[in-house]
C-alpha cells in the first residue's frame, strides 16, 4: 500500500473540489483500488476516534462519500462515533448506515436517534431523527 498522510488526502480532496484535477486523477493519488482505501480510512476513523479528533473525521467521512465506499467494514467504527459528542457528524453517518441497509445497524441507528446531544435539542427541525 502507498503511503498516505490524510493532509495529503484532504488536499487532493480540495483540488478535485476547485476542478484543478478531475475524479480519475484523485483516485490515482488516494491509493490504487477501493480495497486499500477501505482500509486506510477505517484505520483513520478508529485513529482519529481515539484521539476525539473532529476535523479528520470530517475529512474521512467526506472521503467515504466522494469515493462512494459502501462497506460493511465501517459499521463498527461508525457506530462507535454515533455516541461521541465531540464531533459533529452524526447526520452524516446516520445516512450512511441507512443507505447501507444492514441488520447490524438497526440498535445503531436508534440509539443515535433517540440520543440526547445538547446541539439536536435546539433543532425544532429535528435533521437527525428524521435521517435516522
Amino acid at each position: 500500500m502507498k503511503k498516505i498522510d490524510l493532509k495529503k488526502l484532504e488536499d487532493l480532496m480540495i483540488k478535485n473540489y476547485k476542478k484543478q484535477i478531475s475524479f480519475q486523477q484523485l483516485q490515482k493519488e488516494f491509493l490504487k483500488n477501493d480495497d486499500e482505501r477501505i482500509e486506510y480510512i477505517k484505520t483513520e476513523l478508529e485513529k482519529a476516534y481515539n484521539e476525539k479528533n473532529g476535523k479528520s473525521i470530517n475529512t474521512l467521512i467526506l472521503a467515504i462519500y466522494m469515493f462512494e465506499l459502501y462497506s460493511e467494514r465501517f459499521v463498527d467504527i461508525l457506530c462507535k462515533l454515533t455516541k461521541e459528542k465531540w464531533h459533529g457528524k452524526h447526520e452524516d453517518i446516520a445516512f450512511y448506515l441507512q443507505q447501507l441497509e444492514l441488520p447490524s445497524t438497526i440498535d445503531c441507528i436508534y440509539e443515535l436517534a433517540t440520543s440526547n446531544f445538547e446541539k439536536y435539542q435546539l433543532d425544532d427541525n429535528f435533521a437527525l431523527v428524521r435521517k435516522c
